[in-house]
This record gives structure tokens, sequence and C-alpha cells, in this order.
């Protein structure tokens, strides 16, 4: 694992998923798109 410290870190509007996708079924896809659709707005 890798550890970064930024004093400034500006972040707009991200999403960060951290998780092991096994495939991109029918749930992966809703949380995909519902935090797609949150960075966008």
């Amino acid at each position: 694992m890798k550890t970064h410290i930024y004093s400034s870190l500006e972040l707009p509007r991200s999403i960060v998923a951290i998780g092991a996708f096994d495939g991109v079924h029918r749930g992966h896809q809703t949380v995909i798109v519902r935090q797609y659709s949150e960075a966008r707005n």
C-alpha cells in the first residue's frame, strides 16, 4: 500500500470507491451510475 500526504489536496466533484469488483453486474452498475451522477452535480 502506498500512502500520499498532501497539505492542500483539492478534489472537487470527486468520488472514490474502494473494493474488489468481480465484474460489472446490475448491482455494480447501479453504484457506478449513482456515483457518476453525484460527481457531475
